[in-house]
């Protein structure tokens, strides 16, 4: 028998519809804006070297947060990283985004929650940044940093949801479902809007390039084995429920053809310790 919150049963509108929604995430704190211009910035044009610095220039607090990242066992550096120029050189441009977007999406989550509300979120947002990055490998063309970054951004909305809303939607996440089309219906007859909705809104408005618009919109999207970025990291959300870091408590988790193509690799130990050594890399 599915647990399900009064507050979630009571019908259309128990807490306001989607404009008063809208209206509440308008009001959240955008992610670091120097984040944001980084992960803008378009490999290879106009010398982004030179646009890189003048980021980390005027973001000094970012810059910190990055080297200490760059020089932890995760990245294998073999000498000290003491500059950005430094990091660049040893980590390349893309895995500098990936690694902005993390100690960004890290920060946020210090600021805004509790670490007991969040601990499960993101131990979910870094496990499918980490498959998706994986899954990259395996399709022609698509960038691995820019796959993990989506993954790891994925469910922005959900943060959104709980940040605006708080011991509601706190509540919502601590239920139980018979699976996740349950989960989206009733979310968005309490709230006005699901996760998703609020996602496509925050990564929109707060200017993040469109392909994480289109991820953190569509990740639960029947994922068919195509090789768009979206129907990557959908996959790679499922799959990180199925190996231990679920977004929600669902009876039935998702599981398809593509998903079970890939579930012996992503349980392998080694690949499970890369996982865990990634979200425990942040601690909170």
């Amino acid at each position: 028998m599915v647990k399900t919150n009064p507050a979630h049963a009571a019908g259309p509108g128990t807490n306001g519809g989607r404009e008063q929604q809208i209206q509440r995430l308008t009001k959240l704190p955008p992610l670091n804006p120097s984040a944001v211009k980084l992960l803008s910035l378009k490999l290879g044009i106009d010398d982004p070297l030179d646009h890189v610095a003048e980021i980390f220039a005027s973001d000094p607090a970012l810059a910190a947060e990055l080297l200490v990242t760059a020089n932890s066992p995760l990245y294998g550096a073999r000498a000290r990283v003491s500059t950005i120029l430094h990091a660049i050189t040893v980590l390349g441009l893309e895995r500098i985004q990936a690694l902005a977007a993390t100690v960004a999406a890290a920060s946020y989550m210090r600021v805004q929650f509790k670490p007991e509300m969040v601990r499960a979120a993101w131990s979910h947002a870094v496990a499918t940044g980490v498959i998706a990055e994986h899954l990259a490998k395996y399709s022609d063309g698509v960038s691995g940093s820019l796959l993990y970054t989506a993954g790891l951004l994925h469910d922005i909305g959900r943060l959104g949801q709980l940040a605006s809303l708080k011991a509601p939607y706190q509540a919502f996440m601590e239920d139980e479902f018979s699976g996740m089309e349950e989960s989206l219906d009733l979310e968005r007859r309490a709230f006005g809007i699901t996760h998703c909705d609020a996602g496509e809104f925050l990564t929109h408005t707060w200017g993040l390039p469109a392909v994480l618009c289109t991820c953190a919109r569509s990740h639960h999207d029947d994922a068919d084995g195509d090789s768009s970025e979206s129907d990557i990291v959908g996959t790679a959300c499922m799959l990180a429920d199925l190996l231990g870091y679920p977004e929600l408590r669902l009876q039935t988790p998702r599981r398809n053809e593509v998903t079970d193509k890939w579930t012996s690799e992503c349980t392998s130990s080694s690949f499970l310790a890369a996982v865990e050594q990634k979200i425990q890399s942040f601690v909170f």
